[in-house]
């Protein structure tokens, strides 16, 4: 088992820091096309903690986070990063493992405006489900004219007036094309300060390398992580 064990690993080793090596020396190249954006594989400053107010995630322990790209698009400030959330669990035995609660990236936006309120959009859980959301304090339901936005999301906010303005018609539409782009249930976001942050549940790992198996000349990995940042833009 030990001389299989280091087998694998003598045959993997070189597979893993190759495919680290297109993340490191061929994304950020990939993504000049778009702009001046930078490419960190493994960020050790990202805090899912400070995006715990809006109310988007379940329960959890500890957050494994990768794949931060930061740059600008059309004046906005992009600031996004895929994390693995993961609660602490007790087996029979009293040992303690970990369980992955959710799979998603974070997409933070800074434009040039400040926001007076906050306004939350999160998934509508129906009448029971809602119940049991956890109460956000000092924000109110906000009903909007769109029927089927209304069955898709819940609204909160504690502007209303703000809240409608910044939840135009064309901006409805997106967030649900959004969902369905990136074939997810719903795309949950907040607009606080100046700032709207949008939360993906993705079931994939998504800005990862293609097969090693194939010719090398990146035009798929090119292709992948556009249409993937296309998407955001």
């Amino acid at each position: 088992f030990a001389l299989l064990l280091a087998f694998w690993l003598m045959v993997m080793g070189p597979i893993w820091q190759y495919k680290e090596s297109i993340k490191t020396k061929i994304f950020p190249n990939i993504l000049n096309f778009l702009g001046k954006f930078t490419y960190t594989v493994n960020p050790k400053n990202k805090y899912v903690g400070q995006y715990d107010f809006m109310g988007f995630f379940p329960i959890y322990d500890k957050s494994i986070n990768e794949d931060n790209i930061r740059g600008e698009y059309k004046s906005v400030n992009i600031d996004l990063f895929e994390t693995v959330l993961e609660r602490a669990r007790t087996d029979s035995n009293g040992k303690t493992y970990y369980d992955k609660v959710f799979r998603g990236i974070i997409i933070d936006l800074t434009f040039n405006k400040k926001l007076k309120g906050t306004t939350i959009v999160r998934k509508d859980s129906g009448t029971i489900g809602n119940l049991f959301h956890e109460k956000l304090s000092n924000l109110k339901d906000i009903k909007l004219e769109d029927p089927k936005f209304n069955k898709i999301f819940q609204v909160y906010s504690d502007d209303e007036v703000e809240a409608r303005y910044v939840l135009s018609v064309s901006f409805m539409e997106r967030l649900k094309e959004l969902s369905e782009a990136f074939g997810s249930k719903v795309v949950q976001c907040c607009f606080y300060q100046e700032k709207v942050v949008f939360v993906v549940p993705i079931k994939k790992n998504m800005f990862e390398p293609g097969s090693i198996y194939k010719n090398k000349n990146f035009i798929d990995d090119a292709k992948s992580l556009l249409e993937e940042m296309d998407l955001i833009c």
